[in-house]
């Protein structure tokens, strides 16, 4: 008889218990949309400006009158700047712990910690750009991959010749505090570039129906960026540009560059080159066979332009013999390039 009061007052008791258990193992599964913690819901938007000063574009209206040829629509065109495809988040917190997470190019919802953290948001559909130093938002930087062309002219001996960067942007919220709460807060961002365009334009007032293909090189310009707040570092590299950035519409030879900008530079209005120089190299290939390259000093041009812009190089004349101030180079090098995948 003992033994049936027991049990009958203990088998309510563990079912209880069991239905209990199970109840709290639903809410467990459910615990980040239902429970508190620290979230931000974050409203994306993309700067997509390629043109930062009009000067030289309304000169090059007045001299050239190019703008209406249907090959600067194409290269206009060439020139527009789109939104990466997604986006990486790096939340540095106060404690000294990195967390990344990555959303869609329009937002998202980014988990943090309590407690103040400095935020970076970067474009994650990168190929080419190399980052370093991501564990100290200080050390932050973008470089591009190391590249070698066998025939060109080193306008600067001591840099290194590169890739043109992919588009990065980011974008920075500093000293954000996380707080406890049942509903994300809410910002938005804007993510402005660190890489930017150049539209370099050769005149050629001669011979252009002699050429078959062309390329060239930007030399002087930054070799990486810091991702905090965009300056460049004093460090300089050449990018080289290939066929498949550029064209030729008669009367011109066309081409897009991507790079970081000037070096040491911190985005501000202004830009003091010191003494450092800027050289700009073209190679043309002629139906001939024949193989020659030239480099001119765009100095004072980028130095009004250190975020990207306009290069104009007018006047030039070709000949089956290279034309004035261009030089004969092997054929055998044209094609001879080499991509290696380190850091600077």
């Amino acid at each position: 008889m003992r033994k049936r009061i027991v049990t009958a007052i203990l088998l309510p008791s563990v079912i209880l218990l069991l239905s209990l258990t199970g109840c709290r193992k639903e809410l467990c599964y459910d615990h980040d949309k239902h429970g508190l913690n620290v979230s931000l819901f974050v409203k994306a938007g993309w700067d997509l400006s390629w043109l930062r000063d009009s000067t030289f574009l309304e000169l090059l209206e007045e001299r050239y009158s190019i703008w209406e040829k249907g090959g600067m629509a194409s290269m206009l065109d060439r020139m527009k700047v789109h939104p990466g495809e997604g986006i990486a988040c790096m939340s540095y917190h106060e404690s000294g712990t990195v967390n990344t997470t990555h959303i869609d190019s329009t937002g998202g919802l980014v988990r943090l910690q309590e407690g103040l953290q400095d935020i970076l948001f970067y474009n994650n559909d990168t190929e080419y750009i190399i980052f370093d130093g991501l564990n100290s938002y200080a050390e932050a930087t973008a470089s591009t991959r190391t590249r070698t062309r066998a025939s060109y002219n080193s306008t600067h001996e001591d840099e290194t010749t590169v890739n043109s960067p992919d588009m990065l942007f980011r974008a920075w919220v500093s000293q954000y505090d996380g707080v406890v709460s049942a509903r994300p807060d809410s910002i938005s961002i804007t993510l402005v570039p660190l890489v930017y365009k150049y539209l370099v334009i050769f005149e050629i007032t001669e011979g252009i129906e002699m050429i078959s293909s062309a390329r060239g090189a930007l030399s002087g310009m930054a070799s990486k960026v810091y991702l905090q707040d965009g300056h460049t570092g004093d460090e300089t590299a050449t990018v080289l540009f290939d066929e498949s950035h550029s064209f030729i519409h008669d009367p011109f030879i066309l081409a897009v560059v991507s790079t970081f900008g000037a070096p040491g530079h911190n985005r501000g209005n202004t830009y003091d080159p010191g003494d450092h120089t800027f050289g700009l190299n073209l190679e043309i290939m002629l139906e001939s066979g024949k193989a020659f390259s030239a480099n001119y000093d765009v100095t004072e041009q980028i130095s009004l332009q250190p975020c990207g812009g306009i290069i104009a190089i007018p006047g030039i004349e070709i000949t089956d013999n290279g034309g004035g101030g261009f030089f004969e180079v092997s054929v055998d090098d044209w094609e001879n390039e080499e991509n290696i995948e380190l850091p600077l």
